[in-house]
């Protein structure tokens, strides 16, 4: 059977994709999967990590996220049982390569398949999924009553962002980076509280939220900020890298050089403007 490779070229070249025929399975290990692949989502995100890491091999498997049905399952493993419907992740170190007919998993990197989400939707929607997940649940604890900025709300991550933050009762407000996105977020039932279309990245979104109380801010690549103190807080840098300007010019120490460039505003003395 075949599988998708990436083959590492000289650097300043691209990247080059290669079919190669693979030998059969080694046997199943004690925790591991065999899985009949019938969906696999490739991503430009997994070209940029292939190219960042830099790993010292000439072939590097392509294809992380992947549904299918299981054929096999080791001895010790106790979630999973043949014909279950599964969807998951492959590590970064995994040798699998996820667009092939069958592959080894360890079960800890896949959950079972809702019976109503076909496969194609499974392995395309699996890593925005848990990355939102992850960033709404864990990391901010989004909670009824709270507001949750999603920035490029009409991408895959924020699309699944924002139906994850109002079934847990936030308001959600977001930005388009064009008038098709705009519209986009329009028709989204529930809709969004509030949506902007904005083309620079600078202090434009600073300015739409302020007096909002803004709990929760979320990026497409994945990136959170939030407060206890239940108000949006940016770190803002000007000349100095020191809070020059609000009450007493407190002087405490800039937290970050992105953000509204002349503000000097620390990020203390931010929150207590909004």
């Amino acid at each position: 059977m075949k599988a998708l490779y990436c083959q590492q070229n000289s650097p300043g070249e691209e990247i080059t994709f290669v079919f190669q025929e693979r030998e059969n399975l080694p046997p199943t290990r004690d925790n591991d999967v065999k899985v009949q692949v019938r969906a696999c989502a490739l991503s430009w995100i997994d070209t940029k990590l292939l190219s960042e890491i830099k790993l010292e091999k000439e072939l590097l498997p392509v294809g992380r996220e992947i549904s299918g049905v299981v054929l096999e399952v080791g001895r010790k493993v106790t979630f999973f049982q043949p014909d279950d419907e599964v969807v998951g992740i492959l590590p970064l170190d995994s040798e699998e390569s996820g667009l092939c007919e069958v592959i080894l998993v360890h079960e800890h990197y896949l959950v079972r398949k809702p019976e109503k989400v076909c496969w194609v939707e499974a392995a395309g929607t699996v890593r925005d999924g848990v990355r939102a997940y992850t960033a709404l649940h864990y990391l901010s604890q989004v909670s009824p009553g709270k507001t949750v900025l999603v920035m490029d709300g009409a991408s895959p991550f924020g699309t699944i962002a924002i139906q994850l933050a109002q079934h847990r009762g936030a308001k959600v407000i977001s930005t388009a980076y064009s008038l098709e996105d705009k519209q986009y977020l329009e028709r989204l039932r529930p809709p969004v509280e509030q949506n902007w279309q904005w083309k620079h990245r600078d202090n434009t979104v600073c300015m739409c939220i302020l007096g909002l109380h803004v709990h929760t801010h979320l990026q497409r690549w994945g990136v959170i900020h939030f407060q206890p103190t239940k108000r949006y807080t940016a770190a803002f840098s000007g000349s100095s890298d020191r809070c020059v300007k609000w009450k007493d010019r407190c002087g405490r120490k800039l937290l970050g050089r992105n953000g509204w460039p002349g503000s000097g505003h620390c990020s203390r003395c931010w929150s207590e403007i909004i």
